[in-house]
């Protein structure tokens, strides 16, 4: 006996909650492909671990519930135990907005199944978003933890520094499309478009301060068509960026940011007001608050991404604490503000530090060497796959009952992407028969499928040509 969720009953509910959703639209289409085929799933299995069925009723016993519908559930326990007097307001508050940050292969379970439990039972909010991200390659390849091919963000961290390498990542958020993150192209943006443009610029404007006005930042004379004009496109930029972060954005966000800061390099560049302090020290003046209050206002749109080094920025000009738009409005009691010596905010990504770990990469993605002694300890087999079923709660594992000739082996194999059940049963395939027996999702899987990623990204199992019989050694 197990317990069902019947999700075929909120079918039309789903729909019409879906339907209303301006959400991303690979994320809303989805979801609703999903809907139109939704039938009653098991939410209990037996099993020897995992979350006990939380009945006293005796056919429980034995029985634990799929991860799939507890770990959703852990979204409020988590705030129970977090804040046990105010975790209502997170999850019945009509006003709250609650927007789950994932990756694409989690999209049906917080864009449909969810949703449908919190329906089912009432009272909580539903997602107010689901602004789930495609996946992240590295250099050309997949990224793999179990074979080391990937950049460990303390390892990051520790290399450039905690904004140098946000920045970096953040250039290659996947927010639509799988993305592939290029150290050496990340690492010479970030030059570029942080230490060089944003960076400089917070140095110049505070250098000069401090060198030609005791470190008070002037009262300006009157502002003419050039400091209108640049003060109106920062005004304009703040519009989009603002839409941008809201929209999830981030990277069109980030453009608008670096787009800002170069306008006023571009301004300061022009006004040369190392030319003017001798010629004309009033509209010196004039210039160095504008781009004071300029330095100020983009640097709340470098703040999300760089949070550290633009709080050491804020103390450097002596800002007062405040909300985003105080920021990004012209602020003229500033005018007097005691500034400090401030020193440099960034460094850049030397060229021998982006070549070794160009060649870190390279080195991972090839893997070591093994001896010829070490490949003979490797036993490869021809097996034939027999059954073939789902692993409840993902979308990317077949169970699968493999003949090897000498028995049948239970396998759990990664490729349910480019196989269903019905495609692979009677296929021949490579199996590795000597490896470790390893529980996944609860089964115990003996051997592993051997397969390559395709041009498209999903497994293509590795299979003999003409008749091989089962149990034939790979030689």
């Amino acid at each position: 006996m197990h317990w069902f969720f019947k999700l075929s009953s909120l079918r039309g509910d789903l729909e019409g909650w879906l339907r209303g959703k301006n959400w991303k639209p690979f994320v809303k289409e989805f979801a609703l492909s999903w809907v139109g085929e939704l039938e009653d799933r098991a939410i209990t299995r037996d099993l020897d671990w995992g979350v006990p069925v939380p009945l006293e009723d005796p056919d429980a016993k034995g029985k634990v519930l799929y991860v799939w519908f507890d770990a959703p559930i852990g979204y409020i326990s988590a705030t129970v135990e977090y804040l046990p007097d105010k975790w209502e307001d997170y999850w019945k508050n009509p006003e709250t907005k609650i927007i789950h940050f994932i990756g694409k292969d989690n999209i049906v379970f917080h864009t449909v199944v969810w949703p449908a439990m919190l329906m089912a039972h009432g009272e909580y909010n539903l997602p107010y978003d689901v602004p789930a991200n495609a996946f992240l390659n590295l250099m050309g390849r997949k990224l793999s933890t179990s074979r080391g091919y990937a950049i460990w963000a303390d390892e990051l961290v520790n290399s450039v520094g905690q904004d140098i390498a946000r920045y970096a990542i953040a250039l290659y958020i996947p927010e639509k499309d799988d993305t592939d993150f290029n150290v050496k192209e990340a690492f010479e943006r970030t030059n570029a478009e942080l230490v060089d443009s944003f960076g400089n610029l917070a140095q110049r404007v505070l250098t000069f301060i401090n060198r030609n006005f005791g470190g008070r930042v002037p009262h300006p004379h009157s502002l003419n068509s050039e400091d209108e004009g640049l003060l109106n496109y920062i005004s304009e930029k703040v519009s989009q960026y603002e839409r941008n972060i809201l929209s999830y954005n981030f990277r069109l966000a980030l453009k608008d940011a670096v787009e800002v800061s170069n306008a006023i390099n571009r301004y300061f560049e022009h006004q040369r007001a190392w030319k003017l302090i001798k010629e004309n020290p009033d509209r010196a003046k004039t210039v160095l608050f504008v781009s004071y209050q300029a330095l100020k206002m983009v640097s709340a749109l470098f703040y999300p991404y760089v949070p550290n080094s633009v709080q050491r920025l804020w103390d450097y000009m002596n800002l007062p604490k405040g909300r985003f738009d105080d920021f990004v409005k012209l602020s003229p009691d500033l005018a007097g503000n005691n500034i400090k010596e401030g020193s440099v905010l960034y460094k850049k990504v030397d060229e021998g530090k982006i070549n070794e770990w160009v060649r870190v990469l390279n080195e991972r993605a090839g893997g070591e060497r093994i001896s010829i002694n070490d490949f003979k300890k490797i036993k490869m087999v021809v097996g034939r796959v027999l059954e073939a079923e789902r692993v409840e709660g993902t979308d990317k594992l077949l169970k699968l009952k493999v003949d090897i000739g000498s028995e049948v082996r239970t396998i759990v194999a990664g490729i349910a992407e480019s196989y269903s059940e019905k495609d692979i049963v009677g296929k021949r395939v490579v199996i590795v028969a000597n490896l470790e027996k390893k529980r996944i999702r609860g089964i115990e899987s003996d051997g592993m499928i051997l397969a390559v990623t395709g041009k498209d990204g999903k497994p293509v199992i590795i299979s003999p040509e003409g008749e091989v019989p089962e149990g034939s050694e790979v030689s």
